[in-house]
């Protein structure tokens, strides 16, 4: 007897089975559209009664731009001038346009508690508060910077489009007119301030102006800056003079060995001193003499040394040269006696320039003082004068109208609703449906723990797959007007090439072609003795001399596929000796197929069954035919089938698609491994013909075209 399919093509297909199979969930979406049907209509319909009850919504849109400094009439700085360049600023504009104070100022000015339905009290109830009010209109209204811009968008939703431009034109005046008011009344604020502040100043400049004369009077100076001025310039002047003094004494120094000895040197080391060659004496000799000598050096290449000329010539050389030692030497006395007179000179500078600095020291002493009040003076003249011009400003623009903004955009009437917007809300309807009802359609896969598919049920149950029985059409039913056998009622059929395989795979058991094959199920009306009928006429189309026994004794249910006479002997009555097993063998409409009914109704089925007798009656069906079908009872049900499935050499086990659940067959199939008589293989019966194509059991057009025989 074949066991459960173990091998590692299995294991594969079951590792298949575990991955998400996206093409059957697609097949059950296919499945089930009438629940996507059925929601579409329901979020459809939601959605078209909204839209007619729903009062149409118009919004009126104006557009303003923020400044970005405040616009001035006249160039004069507001006391509460702000940069809007900022985007804090910007943000902030926004916020006054939804602040609950202007709103609730809009709609007391537009009477929006008695033309805007929302606004309204409930009847025969109190007035709506502010704060009502302004939750009504922050739902209504919006103020909305664009981003990257300065502009501010504001909107207002009414049922009249006329009333909803008016509102939103009165939330720009209202803006405009709160800002007035805040600006002026910070300037009459800061105007006060100001005078108070200038005539305080003005008392502390005249204090700071009096002690500064004081101290003047004190010291007997009328400007000390004057005072300082000329000490200064006396200063540099020394300065100067004493370094002169200094340098003449520095050079004339240098040369003081030379110019003590001045009247025994030579004339020669005299006029190498600066000092002395300088001398205007000194230079007019040094002249004359180049001179002469120039001359003498003509008359020497004329004149012999006794010519008259030349001795007369060399005389006057002579005399020029002792002229010039002469000043040499009166030079060198001149020299060292005005080193002495510089050097007095230096030291009476010094003296001076020492009592100069003395007096400056104590002018700068006297100055430090002098120059804090004058400070002080000049500090509170200079408040005192910026305070008093900024009196007059802001004097000047008390009652000034200005604003931060400029209407960019007019809010004008709209011409259509913007809410509810018809194509946004059946969108919305078509997506909700489809998204509820493929939920619906999830939850319903997720908890359905039937087997709905062949590789669904070889995971689960772990059996090869004999064959898949597609459903049969209500039709065929009313027309056969029971249990059809499909291989003499409609042989081209999909339900008949699938016993036609059911034949083939049993056949090809690995133990070899079983002759008696029982056929079982885990509770009712899953099709079992649908399936054995219809596998019991295949076998006899195959010329095989085929028996199919009715086993269930309690709930017979081969009658309706095999009609007997009333109260035929059946295998009720072979088993308790009432008849002969050829009384029991009645022929069908099926050439070479024999059935024997249940037979008549007994108080015992279960021991029957379990007598020795069943085990003979099958030995005899053996000798007489070549296939016997035992069609039995539910294994979940009685425990008949338990009894006498070890009589039999294969057993089917029918599933029906989409009706029993999980466990209920792993339950049955373990009772039959109780007994050691594992099914051979599961039969998948009424899977719905329109997945045939997904789970490719479709046989296309052979079967139709005839192609297919018994």
């Amino acid at each position: 007897m074949s066991t459960r399919r173990n091998t590692k093509s299995a294991q594969l297909m079951s590792d298949e089975t575990k991955a998400i199979d996206l093409q059957a969930w697609l097949f059950a979406v296919r499945e089930k559209w009438w629940i996507i049907a059925l929601c579409l209509l329901a979020t459809l319909g939601l959605a078209g009664a909204y839209l007619v009850i729903k009062k149409p919504v118009y919004t009126a849109q104006a557009i303003v731009q923020v400044a970005e400094d405040d616009a001035k009439v006249i160039n004069i700085q507001s006391v509460d001038s702000e940069n809007y360049k900022s985007d804090i600023a910007l943000k902030s504009v926004e916020g006054a346009f939804s602040s609950n104070s202007l709103l609730v100022r809009v709609a007391r000015l537009n009477d929006l508690e008695k033309v805007e339905s929302a606004f309204k009290p409930a009847p025969g109830g109190p007035p709506k508060t502010d704060a009502e009010l302004a939750d009504i209109m922050q739902r209504k209204s919006e103020a909305k910077l664009k981003r990257g811009s300065r502009s501010i968008e504001i909107n207002f939703d009414s049922t009249d489009p006329e009333r909803a431009a008016k509102v939103a034109r009165s939330m720009i005046d209202e803006y405009v007119k709160t800002y007035f008011e805040q600006n002026n009344r910070m300037t009459l604020m800061a105007n006060d301030f100001l005078r108070k502040q200038a005539a305080e100043l003005k008392d502390r400049l005249g204090k700071s102006e009096q002690a500064l004369q004081a101290y003047r009077e004190e010291h007997g100076t009328v400007s000390l800056d004057e005072k300082q001025n000329v000490t200064t310039d006396y200063l540099k002047q020394l300065n100067l003079k004493l370094e002169e003094a200094r340098s003449n004494r520095i050079k004339i120094e240098s040369d003081l060995p030379t110019l003590r000895k001045a009247q025994t040197a030579p004339v020669e080391e005299l006029l190498a001193v600066q000092s002395i060659s300088a001398l205007l004496d000194v230079q007019d000799a040094l002249k004359l003499i180049t001179a002469k000598e120039s001359e003498f050096s003509q008359i020497k290449k004329r004149y012999l040394e006794l010519h008259p000329k030349y001795i007369q010539t060399n005389n006057e050389l002579r005399s020029l040269r002792e002229t010039l030692d002469r000043a040499a030497r009166k030079g060198a006395s001149i020299v060292l006696n005005s080193y002495q007179g510089a050097k007095e000179t230096e030291e009476k500078l010094k003296v001076a320039l020492q009592e100069q600095q003395k007096g400056g020291v104590e002018l700068s002493r006297i100055a430090i003082g002098y120059d804090e009040l004058r400070r002080q003076v000049d500090s509170d003249k200079l408040l005192y004068e910026s305070v008093l011009a900024r009196a007059k400003e802001t004097k000047l623009s008390e009652g000034l109208e200005k604003s931060n903004i400029r209407v960019v955009q007019e809010p004008l009437p709209p011409k259509d609703p913007s809410k509810p917007k018809i194509p946004l809300i059946l969108g919305l309807a078509f997506v909700a449906g489809i998204g509820g009802a493929l939920a619906l359609i999830i939850l319903q896969q997720a908890f359905d723990s039937t087997i709905r598919s062949l590789d669904q049920a070889e995971s689960v149950l772990e059996l090869p797959a004999l064959t898949t029985v597609p459903e049969v059409e209500s039709k065929k039913l009313r027309k056969t007007e029971g249990s059809p056998l499909m291989l003499v009622d409609e042989p081209s059929s999909r339900q008949a090439e699938a016993f036609r395989s059911l034949r083939t795979a049993i056949s090809l058991l690995p133990d070899g072609a079983p002759t008696v094959i029982l056929f079982t199920s885990a509770i009712p009306a899953e099709g079992k003795s649908f399936c054995a009928a219809n596998y019991a006429t295949s076998l006899a189309q195959q010329q095989l001399r085929t028996l199919i026994i009715d086993a269930d004794l309690r709930k017979p249910g081969l009658g309706k596929s095999f009609s007997t006479p009333a109260q035929a002997s059946g295998l009720s009555d072979v088993l308790s000796g009432k008849a002969t097993f050829e009384e029991a063998c009645h022929g069908t409409r099926v050439s070479g197929l024999s059935f024997m009914p249940a037979g008549n109704r007994n108080a015992s089925p279960l021991e029957l069954l379990a007598d020795e007798r069943f085990a003979k009656l099958l030995h005899v069906a053996r000798e007489k035919f070549d296939r016997i079908i035992l069609d039995t009872a539910p294994i979940n049900a009685v425990s008949d089938t338990l009894l006498i499935v070890k009589h039999a050499d294969a057993t089917a086990f029918v599933v029906r698609a989409r009706k029993t659940s999980s466990r209920t067959l792993l339950r049955a199939l373990q009772l039959l491994d109780g007994v050691g008589a594992a099914p051979a293989g599961f039969i998948l019966n009424r899977l719905p013909a329109r997945l045939a194509n997904y789970y490719y059991y479709d046989v296309g057009n052979y079967s139709s075209a005839g192609v297919y025989g018994t």
